[in-house]
């Protein structure tokens, strides 16, 4: 059963938009590091971001745990800081 897990993240500074946004996650996120079938990135406000990602299973969300850890600690140094987290089996959708 796949597995969402949707996050919201509090920038230091504006969030960035366009090229910028793109420019600012390819410094963190190395291209295919991530088992996941789909990822977005959203803005809420000035200062807050959400992601919403859908994972094959939990099993796979859990072996990806400590990268994860690892990438929220380089995101703390680019001035992004977690500060929610849910996560829970994917129901349907359309």
């Amino acid at each position: 059963m796949k597995w969402v897990v949707i996050t919201k993240y509090r920038h230091e500074q504006q969030v960035p938009e366009g090229e910028n946004w793109f420019n600012l996650i390819s410094e963190i996120i190395r291209p295919g590091a991530y088992d996941v079938d789909q990822l977005f990135w959203f803005k809420v406000d000035d200062f807050h971001h959400r992601s919403i990602t859908v994972y094959p299973n939990r099993e796979t969300f859990e072996k990806m745990k400590e990268d994860l850890l690892i990438y929220r600690e380089e995101m703390k140094s680019a001035g992004i800081e977690l500060v929610e987290m849910e996560e829970g089996p994917f129901l349907g959708g359309v």
